[in-house]
């Protein structure tokens, strides 16, 4: 009986663009793991319609998370980025802070 080889997804490989300038961020260079992700960008709608704001804590498939990671719209957690995001977090639209709750 003999073993099949394993395969290994590769680790994710994060680079700045910009470095050192205003407009510095952080994106993906290889694919991304299904996973936990906190939300970079002011504002992201899910597929199922839910708005996200930036320093939101996002459970992403692995397509999704490649795709935002590769726009630099989101950040592993517990990395300076992620840090950075949640300390100044983003607002939701105007329907969502005056829409009466039940």
């Amino acid at each position: 009986m003999s073993k099949k080889p394993s395969v290994q997804t590769p680790e994710p490989q994060w680079e700045v663009l910009a470095k050192g300038h205003r407009s510095a961020r952080l994106v993906s260079t290889a694919p991304l793991p299904e996973g936990t992700y906190t939300l970079l960008a002011d504002r992201w709608t899910d597929e199922n319609d839910e708005e996200h704001v930036r320093g939101d804590t996002l459970d992403l498939d692995a397509a999704t998370a490649t795709r935002l990671g590769a726009a630099g719209t989101i950040a592993p957690p517990g990395s300076d980025w992620a840090e950075e995001a949640r300390r100044t977090p983003g607002a939701r639209s105007a329907d969502a802070r005056t829409a009466p709750r039940f």
